[in-house]
């Protein structure tokens, strides 16, 4: 938090979180997403007093990061296609050919496509993907791409 007050001597702040600085210029972390009211209390040198009051709102976190590309080949790098993600609870993916075939399709977080379609590693081309999910709060999110599957 960036105090920007002028000709304070001392400070106390209140979070809304139950935690307290007496920092000038503190930092916090909050535990939870919400709505945070914030509050700091300044006194200069001879006692005045003088306070300001402004409400956050921290947001959920999550993340997804789904590649574009992968190589499934007898090499140790890239693989797989897969994605990385947190904060996310469940987690659905369906993956399709140009001409609406389906290729694959998980029910699993941490998936992972390995290029292989009817026995045999598919052919290098372009695939639709569509992620469905839900975050640990319970909101959906939707992810609709493509995936490079090169060889």
């Amino acid at each position: 938090f960036q105090n920007l007050t002028t000709g304070g001597y001392s400070y106390q702040w209140d979070f809304g979180d139950g935690n307290t600085s007496i920092f000038t210029n503190p930092t916090n972390t909050f535990e939870n997403y919400g709505e945070f009211d914030i509050r700091l209390i300044a006194t200069n040198e001879i006692g005045c007093i003088d306070s300001i009051r402004k409400k956050i709102k921290l947001e959920e976190a999550y993340y997804v990061y789904i590649p574009n590309t992968f190589t499934p080949d007898v090499n140790r790098y890239n693989n797989f296609f897969t994605a990385v993600t947190t904060g996310i609870f469940s987690l659905h993916i369906t993956i399709y050919n140009r001409w609406g075939e389906l290729m694959f399709e998980s029910n699993e977080i941490d998936f992972k496509w390995d290029g292989i379609f009817k026995g045999e590693v598919a052919k290098q081309d372009t695939y639709i993907y569509k992620v469905n999910c839900v975050s640990n709060s319970g909101k959906e999110l939707e992810f609709n791409g493509h995936v490079n599957l090169l060889k």
